[in-house]
């Protein structure tokens, strides 16, 4: 590849200068400068970060769409092709397990969700496949996010087309011969895309491979975690706890 939109990393003073740390449960950069800079490129310009903590579940079999809708808060059945809502999971007593994005891919059903949560997910969902025609598997997609009032503009400049995208819609395209798929935010995720590359198994998780957006700035999750307080969007976990009862309004969470 060269020097487009997604390429392999090179070490860069912003990169030097960054500091690790956890974050829901993976390795990930807390900031690479000054936060308080990081979060005004995500409010005033445009961030791009590693989305590392997220996770996908493929589901299939063809009572994927009927058997998931039973499960989850949300319309899942009748989801127009490469559209997506929020859900939460729920147990049998209506309580919450877990939440998850679900987006229908046509021959499957994708699931968004963090990687803590992948495992109970998939361990409580699966004892109810009884007679159902369903499998559920995790897939190995690398993402990066982009988030800010110049993102549809610095994306586009860098032959990622978003332009009138819908929230939560997913719209394929070839970036330097590699399909990606681009998803749009929910509705208060203002200037939220993010960029998911399915990764062959010799590359892993994806992780030679890193967003290159002209003219964004790399942020890491503590300027995140602020701009998620400041929308008022909830994180599972932490102001979503498991075994909640769902409120009449679901509001997504990064």
């Amino acid at each position: 590849m060269g020097n487009t939109a997604l390429d392999q990393p090179q070490p860069s003073p912003a990169h030097r200068l960054s500091r690790s740390g956890q974050y829901l449960g993976v390795d990930a950069a807390l900031h690479f400068a000054d936060p308080a800079a990081e979060l005004a490129a995500l409010r005033e310009s445009c961030g791009v970060f590693h989305l590392s903590w997220r996770a996908k579940i493929a589901v299939t079999g063809k009572d994927r769409a009927r058997w998931l809708h039973n499960m989850v808060t949300n319309n899942v059945r009748d989801l127009p092709l490469n559209r997506g809502n929020y859900n939460f999971v729920l147990n049998a007593q209506g309580r919450i397990l877990g939440d998850i994005y679900i987006y229908n891919r046509g021959e499957s059903v994708l699931i968004d969700t963090d990687h803590i949560q992948v495992e109970p997910l998939l361990t409580a969902m699966k004892r109810y496949i009884i007679m159902d025609k369903v499998e559920m598997a995790e897939v190995p997609i690398f993402a990066i996010g982009c988030c800010g009032a110049k993102a549809e503009e610095l994306m586009t400049a860098a032959g990622i087309d978003v332009r009138g995208m819908e929230p939560l819609e997913i719209r394929e395209l070839a970036v330097d011969g590699l399909t990606v798929m681009i998803v749009r935010g929910p509705e208060n995720k203002p200037g939220w895309y993010e960029v998911w590359v399915t990764m062959p198994e010799d590359e892993g998780q994806g992780g030679m491979f890193a967003g290159r957006i002209p003219g964004a700035q790399n942020v890491g999750v503590q300027a995140l975690e602020w701009w998620r307080i400041l929308h008022g969007i909830p994180q599972y976990g932490q102001d979503i706890r498991d075994r909640d009862l769902p409120r009449r309004r679901d509001r997504p969470r990064l």
